[in-house]
């Protein structure tokens, strides 16, 4: 990440514009050095295919990990669970997106946890 050039803010203050890599399409764009996507369109895309990728991982996950004890059903899941992710990152390197190691990174500098996810699912109920 480079500082590249800098832009105003609506009240007047320079931010610097940086150098970054869009996670869905991996091209290169300038923005504040949070940003990981170059469009909304980009970051919608990346978050919509993951959700429906969640919903077919998530039962074997939990069956392969909540079924220790049952040999054949873990092994299965487990087996499953892998064959997915090696399709989907060859569909990803297909389709010229950045490797999904390049997000998890991002959520591992800024330190995310499962535990930031349970709390802010307790707190969406909560809100409502």
């Amino acid at each position: 990440m480079t500082t590249k050039a800098t832009k105003t803010d609506a009240r007047g203050r320079v931010q610097p514009l940086f150098k970054l890599v869009c996670k869905e399409c991996n091209t290169t764009f300038s923005g504040n050095a949070r940003a990981v996507f170059c469009t909304p369109g980009h970051k919608r895309a990346f978050h919509q295919r993951n959700q429906k990728r969640g919903q077919v991982m998530m039962p074997l996950l939990l069956a392969w990990r909540g079924g220790r004890g049952q040999k054949e059903t873990s092994k299965w899941a487990y087996g499953e669970m892998c064959r997915l992710a090696d399709l989907w990152n060859a569909e990803d390197r297909a389709a010229g997106r950045a490797p999904q190691t390049a997000y998890a990174e991002l959520k591992r500098r800024d330190y995310w946890t499962a535990n930031d996810y349970h709390y802010n699912s307790e707190r969406k109920d909560e809100l409502k």
